[in-house]
């Protein structure tokens, strides 16, 4: 996104002149994905804003957007002068595109209403939700329209502060209804880029995006062949899963990873933004110790006394305990007041 102008400086006049809400890392992943669509592409866009992006879609091919178009409260309070809030920019939106000789068919629609009835697609961009149900919505709308290898990129996919939505895609990944495009972008940009599948009108059906992240019992381990943005999908699914409550089952997972500076630099991205419910912060609070002890060296030789302090004790009896079956939180817990005591 932009960076934000200066005091007083809130207006038409000084907004950007392809205003957009995504950076240059971003517009640039955009655009090397629309070189790579065949002629005369069907393209459809989720969140428009103000058509900084749409612009460059619509050059490429027939464009599609899909928006309430009504001004929000955060556009009101980064742009006081523009719009009122609930207005609708829909006039702006296309101004600004006639200013470049383009156009675009507009589908005004809150996202939950909108259901797509055209031809095949080509691509779609989404850059309106924030949970994973919405973008399950998204996906339901088009599923069933998008071309064989059709090209859908998520802004947000592999932003760490929307794991629900992280863990969702990793998820349609491991069931095969996408797959994920290795692109080579830069770890600051947090577009998820993915290809439609055989299965991927499978996403249509009702299933709620909590149950579909809840479904898979036990998550894959991290091979280290995958990409960063593989990784990071799954970490994010692995962080979300322990989150919600699921620590004996990740401890498991974790006694059975190999130890990677690559896991551990992706967590500790991960970690400090999420939001864990009081219910579960105490015990995610320790397995998260024990994720980054576990990650953070490939020789622990060097021990603090295990009776130094209970983090010192939780991670004795995590090496202690790790090589026999059975581990759980509570007799891990169990054996770091022992170790203590003793």
């Amino acid at each position: 996104m932009h960076g934000p102008l200066s005091e007083g400086k809130f207006s038409v006049e000084n907004l950007p002149d392809t205003p957009r809400m995504m950076g240059e890392a971003d517009v640039a992943l955009v655009d090397q994905i629309l070189a790579k669509l065949p002629p005369e592409p069907r393209l459809i866009e989720f969140g428009p804003w103000l058509g900084g992006v749409s612009e460059r879609l619509a050059r490429r091919g027939e464009l599609h957007v899909v928006d309430r178009f009504q001004w929000s409260e955060l556009n009101a309070k980064n742009y006081p002068d523009v719009l009122p809030v609930g207005q609708s920019f829909r006039p702006l939106f296309e101004a600004r595109l006639a200013q470049q000789g383009l156009g675009a068919r507009i589908h005004q629609s809150e996202i939950e209403d909108f259901k797509w009835s055209g031809a095949k697609l080509d691509f779609c961009l989404i850059d309106a939700p924030r949970s994973a149900e919405d973008l399950l919505t998204c996906l339901r709308s088009i599923g069933a329209s998008l071309a064989p290898s059709s090209y859908v990129l998520v802004k947000h996919g592999l932003n760490p502060a929307h794991l629900d939505m992280l863990s969702l895609i990793d998820v349609m990944i491991a069931l095969g209804w996408f797959g994920l495009v290795k692109t080579g972008q830069p770890k600051w940009c947090n577009i998820a880029v993915l290809r439609s599948t055989e299965a991927t009108s499978a996403c249509m059906q009702e299933t709620p995006a909590e149950a579909l992240i809840a479904s898979l019992d036990e998550l894959d381990s991290f091979p280290e062949s995958m990409t960063r943005e593989a990784l990071t999908l799954r970490i994010g699914r692995f962080a979300h899963w322990a989150s919600e409550g699921h620590v004996d089952q990740a401890l498991k997972l974790l006694k059975a990873q190999p130890v990677s500076p690559d896991v551990l630099a992706i967590w500790d991205v991960i970690e400090p933004q999420m939001v864990v419910s009081k219910e579960h912060e105490g015990i995610f609070a320790a397995f998260a110790e024990l994720f980054c002890f576990h990650h953070g060296s490939r020789e622990k030789t060097l021990w603090a006394p295990a009776d130094e302090s209970p983090i010192w004790a939780m991670r004795h009896a995590w090496l202690a305990t790790k090589g026999g079956g059975g581990l759980s939180i509570e007799t891990l817990l169990d054996a770091t007041q022992s170790e203590k005591r003793d």
